[in-house]
């Protein structure tokens, strides 16, 4: 799911002519690898939700496989409440 976001956010920004997954065998001069470190949602009173996500990300310079950046990103996302009605 976020390797999908990630591609669409990428390709709809107009900045990078060409891009996708490992799978599609493109052959790429930089590669962005993802390493989801924490994935958590919980209620934190009242009905409210809270989203944590821990990512590490680097990206690799082609063919030399050589770290150009990298970052580690922490988000904590609190949810509105939402009401479903049955």
């Amino acid at each position: 799911m976020i390797q999908r976001l990630l591609i669409k956010s990428f390709g709809t920004s107009g900045k990078i002519l060409s891009l996708g997954r490992q799978a599609v065998k493109v052959r790429a001069d930089y590669s962005l690898l993802m390493d989801l470190r924490e994935f958590q949602a919980g209620y934190i009173g009242c009905g409210a939700s809270r989203i944590r996500v821990r990512l590490n990300a680097k990206l690799v310079g082609r063919p030399q496989r050589k770290i150009l950046a990298r970052r580690h990103s922490n988000f904590w996302n609190p949810r509105p409440t939402q009401t479903w009605k049955s």
